[in-house]
């Protein structure tokens, strides 16, 4: 499969705009074209002894949860093991691609699969995050008032477009000369342009006509289960004992590190 749509099949499985600003996700390492992947390596990080094994598996593409690449490099050379491992990704036209934080945001992501662990009755991220786009596919909110030979014309103009979304006019107070309406459109980014458009010819250019305009941008909601960690309400409490042995249990791992608090033990009842 080629490489752009290996990518795009894992922006699709999670979105790397969800990631958090400070991480470094994505496509961080691509061989010059064409590459097709025909064989991937998931590891959580990429070290040198990871990178050989990759190599003898003769792979093309390196999944690597925490990215190869975090700070920026100002050189590739054998000094560092890090430089090391890039320089020889590119000679063997090996790819590198992180997921990191966006695959601990999403809902069924790193961070549920570690829930799974226990028994839940209810599970909320501890950082929400909102939606990439609005529900309705409209960004801005548009008002603005005009006189009655006004709002008939722009109606008709506007609203069989995709992009402009004619909500409703409310009549104001009856001026001497004619009604006024206040007018309310939901729009794209483009669709703000042909709005003001439309106006402006309504108007004959007169720039008047934009002194009552107002424009919001529209608050997206959070995504429903998707964030930053996880806050799990116990089905039933567990005493730090039981917790510790499910969470060896779940990750496969004969011993654990734990640090207790002073004052607490093994013995303590955990709900939360």
């Amino acid at each position: 499969m080629d490489l752009r749509l290996v990518c795009k099949r894992l922006n699709e499985y999670a979105n790397l705009s969800i990631a958090c600003d400070w991480d470094n996700v994505g496509l961080l390492v691509e061989p010059s074209e064409p590459l097709l992947v025909t064989k991937m390596f998931l590891t959580n990080d990429l070290t040198e002894p990871v990178l050989e094994e990759a190599i003898k598996k003769e792979v093309n593409l390196i999944v690597s949860y925490h990215p190869a690449i975090f700070r920026p490099l100002k050189k590739l050379t054998q000094s560092d093991w890090k430089e090391r491992s890039i320089v020889k990704c590119i000679e063997k036209r090996i790819a590198i691609y992180s997921p990191h934080t966006s695959w601990d945001c999403i809902e069924g992501g790193i961070n549920d699969w570690i829930l799974s662990a226990f028994e839940t009755k209810k599970i909320e991220p501890v950082e929400p995050i909102s939606n990439l786009i609005h529900p309705s596919g409209f960004t801005k909110n548009v008002k603005i008032n005009v006189s009655s030979d006004i709002q008939e014309n722009l109606v008709k103009n506007v609203t069989l477009t995709d992009s402009i979304r004619f909500i409703g006019a409310k009549k104001l107070i009856q001026s001497n000369e004619a009604d006024f309406f206040e007018m309310e459109f939901l729009t794209s980014p483009k669709g703000v342009v042909a709005l003001m458009e439309s106006i402006r010819s309504l108007n004959n250019s007169d720039l008047n006509a934009f002194s009552s305009l107002r424009i919001t941008n529209m608050e997206k909601p959070l995504m429903k289960n998707s964030g930053l960690g996880r806050l799990g309400y116990l089905s039933k409490p567990l005493r730090l004992k039981e917790v510790v042995e499910k969470v060896k249990s779940h990750f496969q791992m004969k011993t654990i590190r734990l640090a207790i608090a002073n004052g607490k033990s093994l013995g303590r009842s955990l709900s939360l």
